[in-house]
């Protein structure tokens, strides 16, 4: 019976040739990810919002309760854009906007219940999350002016009501 017998150099070439088509292959899939993801992202279209929270260096005045300023964000077009602003603003300010000095009053972890709008007025019902720890009137005021100022940007809210559970704002007061 004869045997098969690789000589060294015949292994060492197919490995290598093995190795090389594996490096390729993966620098393929690196550099060409799923096509689909690419595309289905490339065509999403993008809505341009402005949020207010308050900004320790921006604020002409100390201790001012009601100023706040805006920062864009980018939102999905298939979303309601007052909505979408409002989930932006509870966010929070990014790590990169509270470096510049931006920050919230809003307590984490609040949650939209409601929204709906009225003869102009966007009226919105949070969780009571937004009421823990809500002490001092500049503090209330300061709620207030961020959701607001971030809902009256669009052309049919012009004034704002804010719930709490199903109760009014006066819910907030301190």
């Amino acid at each position: 019976m004869k045997s098969l017998s690789y000589g060294f150099e015949t292994v060492s070439i197919r490995r290598l040739i093995l190795s090389l088509f594996l490096a390729i292959l993966l620098a393929f899939l690196l550099l060409f990810p799923e096509r689909k993801a690419n595309k289905e992202s490339s065509n999403k279209v993008w809505n341009k919002v402005e949020v207010f929270f308050q900004n320790s260096e921006l604020n002409t005045e100390k201790n001012s309760c009601l100023e706040v300023h805006s920062v864009q964000r980018w939102v999905d077009s298939t979303t309601y854009p007052p909505m979408a602003a409002l989930r932006e603003l509870l966010k929070g300010p990014t790590e990169e906007e509270k470096k510049e000095g931006y920050f919230t009053s809003i307590n984490s972890g609040v949650m939209i219940k409601g929204f709906w709008i009225e003869e102009e007025t966007a009226k919105v019902m949070f969780s009571g999350r937004i009421e823990d720890e809500v002490a001092g009137t500049c503090l209330v005021r300061s709620i207030i002016s961020q959701i607001h100022t971030t809902l009256i940007q669009f052309d049919n809210i012009e004034k704002t009501k804010v719930y709490v559970n199903k109760r009014s704002a006066k819910a907030l007061q301190p």
